[in-house]
């Protein structure tokens, strides 16, 4: 394969886990998907971390700032229109 500048590892980690498995050295598995030997190093120490934590029993979280997604804007709009309600609610109720 040519040389990639970038790549969705996540997409190819199946085969890179298969290739360790089989005894591939980190370079072959690079000159194989085209990647730099420094990209599948840093994968594979990624990769160990993530299953130490695991084995360890913490659920590995995305890092960062969480996105805002459209579940988090739909549930402010449920508090929103619940709030709406109860104060309708309790207004007729007077």
């Amino acid at each position: 394969m040519k040389k990639r500048t970038y790549t969705k590892i996540e997409i190819i980690e199946p085969e890179i886990i298969a290739m360790r498995a089989a005894g591939k050295l980190n370079r072959e598995i690079a000159e194989h998907f085209g990647l730099k030997l420094r990209q599948i190093e840093q994968w594979v120490t990624r990769y160990n971390r993530k299953q130490a934590k695991i084995a360890a029993g913490i659920i590995p979280r995305p890092k960062g700032r969480p996105r805002k997604d459209a579940m988090g804007l739909l549930t402010k709009s449920l508090i929103e229109k619940a709030n709406r309600f109860f104060l309708l609610v309790c207004c007729y109720l007077l």
